[in-house]
């Protein structure tokens, strides 16, 4: 364009229904052009965002303009879920955080999820700039999950979840749900946060009264090496209350055959469950032998909390309550893994070109004009 600037969008550009409007491409502008200085100031060299980066961005920015019913056309036209497959390399996290901007400038929440909180925080930390040059506010906090001042929220799967549980236990379902329809949820690494975790999870809850229980009979074991006292008050509660003596004591038993790195892993100087199918850290994870753990490593300075589960909560659901979904992955599994996100989740799939394959041209013809068009394999037919 003249004077370098990009050249504008004269007009809306529509998908089924969805209205890609000239200031959308200005916002676009306006955030690669804050991501670009985000970077140099970051390594004193200027890096524009790639043709990859920018394809997929723009492919999910024109879905996101039908994801609210104040600021799209397109309603069920639409699919609920556009999920890319990225090469590992192309840069996820800096289009997740450009997707992000885009969706808290036109006035959307955008979520953002990750498999930890330390990669929310790092990831977070990496676009602190850029959503700062542009205006926006954003947090690792999960507690702006709820807050509707705060437009971009880096988070995990379970705090997802968490507030969903809140919002029932609450009895703000309704108002849970009609908030989430001017938001999106972004996932980072698709595979990992929806095959890996399964469609529901389990949410337990602390009962003190059997965690004093259980922490006298702790005491116990740590002096004695067994519970000797005569319990009448507690038999007098019936035969589960032997029953979760034996559980104490089993789990006294365990913690020794319990190894570092394999079932728990240490981090800022507390135990965490390993998942035995992905060797990942299950943050939220809770055990009786792992709070026994938690007590023996404190020489028994630490409170055993025991809990059980009460509620049940479907994971697919916390998720589609969002207006849409975008995720992110270097691989989108087999075909039979597709068509479970394709009738679960109702979501659509793309390959993104490789960077170096958008930089190829036959100049035969000429040099590539503005405004040729970059075809993009879809793998759903849309």
């Amino acid at each position: 364009g003249p004077g370098g600037a990009p050249p504008p969008l004269e007009r809306r550009v529509a998908w089924r229904g969805a209205a890609f409007e000239p200031q959308d491409w200005q916002y676009i502008v306006e955030i690669a052009g804050a991501a670009a200085e985000a970077m140099q100031q970051r390594y004193s060299v200027l890096m524009l965002p790639h043709h990859t980066q920018m394809i997929t961005l723009l492919m999910f920015a024109v879905r996101a303009c039908g994801a609210s019913a104040a600021g799209g056309l397109g309603g069920r036209q639409l699919p609920k879920t556009m999920l890319a497959r990225v090469g590992t390399g192309e840069g996820k996290s800096l289009i997740i955080a450009m997707l992000a901007a885009f969706a808290a400038k036109r006035g959307l929440r955008a979520h953002v999820v990750n498999t930890s909180r330390v990669l929310a925080r790092r990831d977070l930390a990496a676009s602190a700039r850029m959503f700062d040059a542009l205006g926006l506010s954003a947090s690792s906090d999960a507690a702006d999950l709820r807050s509707q001042a705060c437009g971009i929220v880096y988070c995990t799967g379970e705090d997802i979840e968490q507030v969903c549980l809140d919002s029932l236990i609450e009895g703000e379902v309704q108002e849970y749900d009609q908030a989430l329809k001017e938001a999106i949820l972004i996932v980072d690494e698709v595979d990992g946060l929806i095959f890996d975790k399964g469609v529901v999870s389990d949410e337990a809850f602390e009962d003190r009264e059997f965690s004093n229980w259980v922490n006298e009979w702790l005491e116990q074991l740590e002096l004695k090496g067994e519970v000797d006292r005569d319990w009448d008050d507690f038999r007098a509660q019936g035969e589960f209350s032997l029953a979760i003596q034996k559980e104490v004591e089993r789990a006294f038993a365990e913690i020794h055959d319990k190894q570092e790195g394999v079932d728990f892993a240490v981090r800022g100087g507390e135990p965490y469950m390993v998942d035995p199918r992905t060797n990942l850290i299950q943050e939220g994870a809770w055990s009786l032998w792992l709070e026994v753990l938690k007590r023996h490593r404190k020489e028994g300075n630490y409170h055993v909390k025991y809990k059980y589960v009460k509620a049940i909560l479907c994971r697919l659901q916390c998720f589609m309550s969002y207006s849409c979904i975008f995720g992110l992955s270097g691989s989108l599994g087999q075909a039979s893994e597709r068509a479970y996100l394709k009738e679960h989740y109702e979501a659509v799939t793309f390959q993104a070109p490789f960077f170096l394959d958008t930089c190829r041209a036959d100049f035969a013809d000429g040099p590539p004009a503005v405004g040729d068009r970059v075809m993009v394999r879809t793998e759903n037919g849309v």
